[in-house]
């Protein structure tokens, strides 16, 4: 999704904006909840519902570009494990002190 200020009111309108075939769409369009098709894109069951959408963060950044963010090196593990995006260079550290 981009930065728009349209935040969809249903699970339908939230699909709709997904970039998912209309089998895929299909496939989740019978999730009750959020949380539920959350849990579904990862493949995985929670007990909180925001444990549910980090979950589903890395399939949702793959759903339509994972071969150009992939060849580009923009998917990366953050400390906890999680897919994310690379949004900064690596921290070079350097020394304050003089050797």
């Amino acid at each position: 999704m981009s930065n728009s200020q349209v935040r969809p009111e249903t699970l339908s309108e939230y699909l709709a904006h997904l970039p998912m075939t209309d089998q895929q769409r299909a496939e989740l369009a019978g999730c009750q909840s959020f949380s539920e098709l959350h849990e579904r894109l990862s493949s995985s069951t929670f007990d909180a519902p925001t444990e549910a959408a980090q979950a589903s963060v890395g399939k949702r950044l793959t759903l339509s570009t994972a071969e150009e963010l992939q060849d580009a090196e923009m998917l990366v593990l953050d400390a906890n494990g999680r897919v994310c995006l690379k949004a900064t260079p690596p921290i070079r550290r350097t020394k304050v002190v003089p050797e």
